[in-house]
């Protein structure tokens, strides 16, 4: 879904059927239409956090006054101009000045429309301060931290209604190409190394679109030893997320080291991931000894079993000195379906357990209540009762 709701202004009705059509297809809301910009400010009252995008069919590139005057009323929103003809550089460079973020001929192509919707979305789509970094890191490799971050960043996509996108952070090799089974053509190394030269644009085009609402940048598919980004690279790319999404996950390797530490301390909340076994146990202790404790993390049990002799939560919060403990049951058979199949649990098994304690978890960290809960499906249910014949490892 486009982020920014649309009021359009136009009374030629030739074009106005080719505005609804471009913005259909970008998934764009049309809040309001009117005749000229006279009639829209008479009957348009915004609030000063309520953002809208007009887009202005002006009568001639020649006369700006209706420009100038709806930039100068409706400070700080986008206007795209749609102008008639071929007008000089100079005066496009003119409507820009008088208060057009985007012009754009008419009649205009498709790409063209499309390419100033996506500027525009860059710019405006999203506030850095209002975004929410959640950064998921397990106390130890194997954890169960990237499982976690898949499911929890499609949740929030998909049953929270919140553009989302999910970095994979690992420098050296990852795994969450194969988590969901797609062929990236770039990962967090390719931009990295951009380093402060990275922007919310090259971002967007580099990232794969998962489902609607869910974008993903996975790390590198390949060994790479030799790299080390600079924490301003790592802390640029943080940033051009958090202009594109509602959320942005990160999959944080759990190194314990200042790039580690860098990560979780610009994130609005951290998850630490760990297992129901003594040496998991003591790996987190650590953990938050060494200074996760400092980031109030939520700490998460994975695979848990409620049955388990001397590893029940009030002996395991009291163990670790934490009053944010979650757990996520233990049904790994059709977790490790979802893992082979390349397709978060929601696709395959809604009905899982350790679906609704990641739901919980996502209302924890986003901070509010899903919007709906998807039903299953005939055709997921029996996908689901296939792929857990084949599914019996551990992971």
């Amino acid at each position: 879904m486009y982020p920014l709701k649309t009021i359009i202004i136009s009374r030629d009705d030739q074009v106005l059927p080719e505005i609804r059509r471009e913005l259909h297809n970008a998934r764009a809301e049309i809040d309001s239409c009117y005749p000229d910009v006279a009639s829209m400010i008479e009957h348009v009252s915004l609030g000063h956090d309520e953002m809208r995008l007009f887009i202005v069919h002006l009568d001639s590139i020649d006369d700006l006054t209706a420009l100038k005057h709806l930039s100068g009323i409706y400070v700080g929103r986008p206007i795209l101009a749609l102008v008639d003809g071929n007008p000089s550089v100079p005066a496009i460079v003119h409507a820009m000045r008088e208060g057009a973020t985007q012009v754009v001929l008419v009649p205009f192509q498709s790409d063209d429309f499309d390419e100033a919707l996506q500027s525009i979305e860059t710019q405006f789509g999203h506030s850095v301060g209002k975004s929410r970094l959640i950064a998921v890191t397990g106390s130890h490799g194997g954890a169960g931290a990237t499982t976690i971050s898949v499911n929890l960043a499609y949740e929030i996509a998909q049953t929270f209604e919140l553009d989302c996108i999910l970095l994979e952070l690992s420098t050296s090799i990852g795994v969450l190409s194969s988590f969901l089974n797609i062929e990236p053509r770039h990962t967090t190394r390719d931009l990295l190394e951009i380093g402060e030269d990275l922007d919310a644009y090259i971002l967007q085009h580099a990232m794969v679109s998962f489902v609607e609402r869910l974008s993903v940048l996975p790390g590198p598919f390949h060994a790479a030893v030799d790299f080390q980004p600079s924490p301003v690279a790592r802390q640029r790319l943080i940033q051009c997320a958090r202009q594109l999404a509602d959320i942005v996950i990160v999959d944080v390797p759990p190194t314990l080291d200042n790039d580690q530490f860098e990560i979780l301390d610009v994130a609005n909340a951290v998850v630490l991931v760990a297992e129901q076994t003594i040496p998991s146990i003591q790996m987190t202790s650590e953990s938050l000894r060494l200074g996760i404790r400092a980031h109030s993390p939520v700490v998460v049990i994975n695979k848990f079993d409620a049955d388990l002799e001397g590893f029940g939560t009030s002996r395991l919060a009291n163990i670790l000195k934490t009053d944010r403990l979650r757990t996520i049951s233990d049904d790994r058979a059709v977790v490790n379906a979802s893992i082979n199949s390349g397709r978060p649990l929601r696709m395959i098994a809604s009905h899982s357990p350790a679906l609704s304690d990641i739901d919980a978890l996502a209302e924890d960290v986003v901070g509010k209540s899903r919007r709906h809960r998807p039903r299953p499906s005939l055709l997921r249910n029996l996908f689901t009762a296939g792929a857990s014949m084949f599914a019996g490892h551990d992971v």
